[in-house]
This record gives structure tokens, sequence and C-alpha cells, in this order.
């Protein structure tokens, strides 16, 4: 295993130990805690995250970016089409509870559907821009 790959690993694990820290301490968790779950001395925890803020934010990207590849790459046409409807119902429900929500808001949740079809960004966005036939 090369240095790099061992350097990802090392910070991977972090990532892991501290989600299982703030999974059971929530945000009074500490970076003590994550050096003990992890098995990482503090030096070196420090040297990946400069606090337990970055640490907690890079540990929620990486689950969301989980999430969101698991959400647009479904294993079935009926899981695509639960996903899809789910976007635009929550768009649906946003443009309607939020006063400040804006057309792009609305505009990024139907590129974001189309994309999940198989369209282009490209694609999507001169279709939602394309005036409507009268």
């Amino acid at each position: 295993m090369g240095v790099l790959e061992s350097y990802y690993l090392r910070v991977l694990d972090s990532l892991g130990a501290a989600l299982e820290v703030v999974a059971e301490n929530g945000l009074h968790a500490t970076m003590d805690q994550v050096a003990e779950a992890s098995g990482m001395a503090m030096s070196t925890l420090y040297k990946h995250f400069k606090d337990k803020d970055e640490l907690v934010i890079t540990v929620l990207l990486e689950k969301f970016m989980e999430w969101e590849a698991k959400i647009l790459t479904p294993t079935d046409s009926a899981a695509a089409a639960k996903n899809i409807q789910g976007i635009l119902l929550f768009s649906v429900v946003n443009q309607l509870t939020t006063p400040k929500s804006t057309v792009a808001d609305a505009d990024m949740a139907i590129r974001t559907a189309l994309s999940m079809l198989g369209l282009s960004d490209a694609k999507a966005k001169k279709l939602i821009e394309a005036k409507l036939p009268l």
C-alpha cells in the first residue's frame, strides 16, 4: 500500500470514528473521543482537521455525498421514479411554504430530476428555459 493510500485510509478511519462518536454524543463530542475511537493521536487528528467543526462538517459532507450518489443512481426504474417524484414533490412543497423560494430553486429541482433520467445538464437547462407552446 502506498503512502498516499495509507494517508486516505487513516482519514477515512477518523471520519468513521467521528461519525460514531457524534452519533453517540451529539455535538458535545470531543476531539479526544474521536482520537480515542479512531486509535489516532490527537496531533494526527489535528493535522487532518483544523478543529471539531471542520471534522463534523467533513463527516456530514461525506455522508451527504454517499446519500446523493445512492439517490442519483438507483438500482431499478421503480426506485428512480420514486426518487424523481420525491425531488419534485419537495420542490413544490418548498415553493409553497418558503416565502423566499425562487424560480431558480424550482429550476434546480427540475434539472436534477431530468439528470436522473439521463439528460445532460445542458439539455435539461435548455428544456427548462424553453418557452411553453400556447
